[in-house]
């Protein structure tokens, strides 16, 4: 019969600077990667949904179409 074995921290030891924290994932906190690429997704939603919007949408939240293709060529890092 195998085992698994699960290896869980030593409370007592403190964090390795620059490695994830097994306590902190077990918490629910998010790796810095894992927000910067939740902001990177809702980014290309939120450019992807103004492309979309009509003549007279954009009008009325006073974007012309040069704005809206130049925010949709951004990079999805880019603010």
């Amino acid at each position: 019969m195998s085992h698994v074995r699960t290896i869980l921290p030593d409370p007592a030891l403190p964090p390795i600077a620059g490695l994830p924290d097994a306590r902190a994932r077990a918490s629910g906190a998010q790796a810095p990667w894992q927000k910067a690429l939740g902001r990177w997704l809702a980014r290309l939603r939120e450019r992807d949904e103004m492309r979309g919007l009509s003549e007279r949408e954009r009008r009325d939240a006073g974007l012309t179409a040069y704005d809206v293709a130049f925010e949709y060529r951004k990079l999805p890092w880019r603010d």
